[in-house]
């Protein structure tokens, strides 16, 4: 997969929601359950280290670490210390809150899904929402622009102003729960990259990260070992239309959250995989291995937010048909995907919150037919930010596909090309579908 330079991706966390059936649906709704606490702060390191990318994550989480660890001399430095503060500060006072409201709405109305794969295409460093709101699913998928970067090691934070360049970056994600990828790339210098972020999120939120690896996919599909692996000296990979990664096995280990008195957490372990690349149609088939991978999941949750309307565009409809094609279940915003596109008998919907229209970017892009329908029939306000409106809360889509309609393979429908396929898009507050011929 190749870097375009055109899309400054904003990425923002959000919420979802549920059903009451109209229709027969892939996931009957079981009871809800208590939402587990979010730490403050996780707890401290056990003894013994996890791994040493633990520890690295751990050092750039501003959390204690274990005397034992080769990391810990650098914890105790004065930019380390201030760093930590930092963190942690902003933690307490605006991150765990909206963890903790999103939690609970997920154990009220998300459980059904919970230990299924998550798809999280234009997702970037994200891991943060989407634990959030799927704390159980096996396997996290992610797709993004932002360049993978090196694993989190004591190397890599052993000068201070690789923390500093962190702190920056991370305290507006942590604030405002949306990710601005061109700014950040500025902010990093190619130091950091999505590998040590989304390390940064899963220690914060409690997680131990067991293994860490840098991967690619064989044509087949298979995840193997990125070996021979370029990056520059800004931070992005080599340009050889492979599809770089990295993968974490994780394993929740805070005490709260596990309701646990004392020990680790036997929860089993949980996969998180990032790839890096262009999904546009003239790519992303056209990646080795990259479709098989994600055919080979069977089916998923397809998690969407600040997407930037990438899939109102004929240049992005070959992944739309593979979400619309392989997900039992679909949690957007109006970025995401067309409203008309999830209609009955496919798919049932539920609708929280309130429409906003879009903003000033995508102007073009309102979704009349989705306002209505969020007038007619929202089931209550959000309560957090979801979306472009992280400043005020927004709305939420989840789609479940009926019983009667199953899974398809999409790659019938694959043009591999920007040009034709379908444009949505509003013409003076009217919804206008066109189709663009190859």
């Amino acid at each position: 997969m190749r870097e375009p330079g055109v899309v400054a991706a904003l990425l923002v966390v959000g919420a979802l929601l549920v059903v009451t059936p109209t229709v027969a649906t892939r996931h009957p709704v079981p009871a809800p359950r208590a939402a587990p606490a979010v730490p403050a702060a996780a707890p401290p390191a056990d003894a013994a280290s996890v791994s040493p990318v633990d520890d690295a994550a751990r050092l750039l989480a501003g959390l204690p670490l274990s005397p034992r660890s080769a990391v810990h001399p650098l914890s105790t430095t004065t930019a380390a210390r201030a760093h930590a503060v930092a963190i942690d500060a902003v933690w307490r006072k605006v991150t765990a809150p909206r963890v903790q409201a999103m939690r609970t709405f997920a154990t009220r109305e998300l459980v059904d899904i919970d230990g299924d794969a998550v798809f999280y295409p234009f997702g970037g460093p994200d891991i943060l929402n989407a634990t959030a709101l799927f704390p159980s699913a096996s396997t996290y998928m992610l797709l993004g622009l932002e360049p993978v970067g090196p694993l989190p090691s004591a190397d890599l934070f052993a000068e201070p102003r690789t923390l500093a360049l962190a702190q920056k970056a991370l305290s507006y994600s942590l604030r405002n729960n949306i990710f601005i990828t061109v700014a950040m790339a500025g902010q990093l210098q190619g130091r950091v990259g999505v590998a040590a972020l989304l390390a940064f999120f899963l220690a914060r939120n409690g997680y131990a990260l067991e293994q860490a690896r840098l991967v690619t996919l064989a044509p087949d599909g298979s995840v193997v070992d990125d070996v021979g692996r370029v990056v520059g000296n800004d931070g992005k990979d080599d340009d050889d239309g492979r599809a770089h990664g990295v993968e974490f096995v994780v394993r929740r280990h805070d005490r709260a959250a596990a309701g646990l008195s004392s020990g680790w957490s036997s929860a089993p372990p949980q996969r998180v995989r990032y790839f890096s690349g262009n999904v546009n149609d003239e790519f992303f088939s056209r990646t080795p291995g990259l479709v098989p991978h994600l055919l080979a999941q069977g089916s998923w949750t397809t998690m969407l937010k600040a997407a930037s309307y990438l899939m109102y565009y004929p240049a992005f409809d070959d992944i739309r048909a593979l979400v619309l094609a392989r997900s039992d279940v679909i949690v957007t915003d109006t970025s995401g995907l067309p409203f008309h596109r999830l209609a009955p008998p496919a798919w049932q919907v539920s609708l929280y919150g309130t429409y906003h229209a879009p903003i000033r970017a995508f102007t073009d892009r309102c979704q009349p037919d989705l306002e209505e329908a969020l007038r007619r029939s929202s089931r209550g306000e959000l309560p957090f930010s979801y979306g472009y409106s992280y400043r005020d809360h927004n709305h939420l889509v989840v789609a479940r596909r009926a019983l009667e309609h199953a899974l398809a393979d999409p790659t019938d429908a694959f043009d591999g090309t920007k040009l034709a396929g379908e444009n949505t898009r509003c013409v003076r507050g009217v919804l206008r579908v066109d189709r663009v011929a190859p």
